[in-house]
This record gives structure tokens, sequence and C-alpha cells, in this order.
């Protein structure tokens, strides 16, 4: 039986932990041929074990322009083209204002915004029609929690990329997706978490199963709903929607301002286990 991305080459940045490897997994699961980036070496090589002959580990820090040359240079001699690009990598950091320093802004924007863009751009010569980008945003971008406002800025500039680029991506035929999973206990967030005492147990309060969802259960990866989500958003009957929100239960809802989404679409949407 063919599976949903057979002959399909894909472009993970951030793939070496949380949501990115499980994401990767899960398109390798679906016959996808992946190429995972990520900045430490030594845990890529960890990785691979993990997933399998059919993705290639590549280093690079996004925020490096050069290194996402050097990553698309060795797909276009491995494979000659990409068919979807998750640009999932991002950093976190807290600071309240009044606390806020360059050093701090500078990583946020160098990643997180800088970092997706040329992530997308340098990928575009290598995508044709029917090619997808995915761009993992974060509930705090519509959110206001107290000492991540740069980092919510850059998450709600992400929900902005995606919106504007599927206006400037739409005559070619490449569909434009963000994804906004809810608190997910990746490493990103344990670290985040054990260094701010407390706020693990405050947002449990916000979230009606009172628990963060986790990307790794029983000891095997799991991809949560949000990389089934990332799954549906790269396949081929999914309309142009700029933003899937997933909870950390798993349920999904989309962006009110969908373009061409229609009713009996966002009800398949519905719910993922």
């Amino acid at each position: 039986m063919a599976k949903r991305f057979d002959g399909k080459v894909i472009v993970v940045t951030g793939g070496s932990d949380g949501i990115g490897l499980a994401s990767a997994q899960a398109f390798a699961q679906e016959g996808g041929t992946v190429y995972i980036c990520a900045r430490r070496k030594e845990r890529l090589d960890e990785v691979l074990d993990e997933l399998g002959s059919s993705v290639t580990a590549v280093q690079c820090d996004v925020g490096n322009p050069e290194d996402l040359d050097r990553l698309y240079a060795q797909i276009r001699q491995d494979q000659g083209r990409v068919d979807v690009v998750f640009a999932n990598a991002g950093v976190s950091e807290s600071a309240a204002l009044g606390e806020i320093d360059e050093a701090h802004v500078d990583r946020l924007l160098s990643t997180n915004i800088k970092g997706v863009i040329h992530t997308v751009q340098k990928a575009l010569p290598l995508m044709g029609r029917g090619a997808t980008v995915i761009i993992t945003g974060s509930g705090a971008g519509s959110s206001g929690f107290a000492g991540l406002s740069v980092y919510s800025a850059t998450k709600a500039a992400l929900r902005s990329f995606a919106r504007t680029w599927t206006t400037d991506l739409k005559d070619r035929g490449i569909r434009v997706n963000a994804v906004s999973p809810g608190m997910i206990k990746t490493p990103a967030m344990d670290r985040y978490l054990d260094n701010n005492p407390g706020t693990e147990a405050f947002f449990e309060q916000l979230i009606p199963m009172a628990r963060l969802g986790h990307w790794r259960l029983h000891g095997g990866l799991r991809p949560l709903g949000h990389a089934i989500a990332v799954l549906r958003a790269g396949s081929k009957g999914q309309k142009r929607l700029h933003l899937l929100a997933v909870s950390a239960t798993g349920s999904t809802s989309a962006d009110e301002s969908a373009i061409t989404l229609n009713q009996r679409g966002a009800k398949r949407w519905g719910r993922f286990a």
C-alpha cells in the first residue's frame, strides 16, 4: 500500500529533539525521504539510530545563511528538489520588560525570524507546484505571558509570514501553513520550566486536562497530533489554511481566517488521538 509521502523529499529544521524529531519520524514512517538539521552534531548522530535509513542529518544553524546554503546544496545534489519544508527550529528565552538586553533580542530574532525566512527562501529554487511550507508557531503568539514578550512577538510574526507568503506563493502552487502547538513538554520546554519554578503549575491551571502535552509517550516517539497535523498539512487534499492550533490533548482548531477551508474540511481536521 502506498504511503502518504512516498517519493517526497522533506526538510525538517530543529529535527534533533522535540516536535521536530517526532515529526521527522512521522514523515519517515509515511514513506518520506527526510533531511533533518540542527546545531549539535553529537545529538544528530544519536537520533539517526532512531530514525532509520530514510533520514539524513546535516549539522546546520538556521541563523547562519551559509549553513542553509550547504544544506540545500546537498539536497540539490542528492534529490534535485524539495517537496515539504518544515521550518520548525526555534529558541525560547524569557526576559521581563526592563530586563531585555540586545543579546536576548538578537538570539530570538536570529533563529525565530531570520532563520525561518532564510529556511524557506533558500528552499524556493528547489520547490515546485504542489510543494508545502509548514511553520511552527506557538500559542504564545496570541497570548500575553509575562516575561515572554520578545519570544511571543517572534511567534506572532510567523503567523503573519504564513498569511503573507500564502499570497506570495499562490501563483507557484506552493501552500504555506502554520501549526501552533499548545504547551508540549519538549526538551526546550523542560529547560524553560526548570528555570522558572512554579510555571508548570500555572500552565496546568490554564489547560482543561490540567496537564501539558508530551512529545514522547511510553518510551517511544509519538507526534501527539501535532505531527499528524503536519502530515495532513503536507498532503494533497488539504486546502489553504493559515493556522492550525493543536492543543496538549491533541484537539485541533482551524484559524477563522483560513482562505478556502470549507465546513466539511474543518470537520475533517476534527480531533486526533
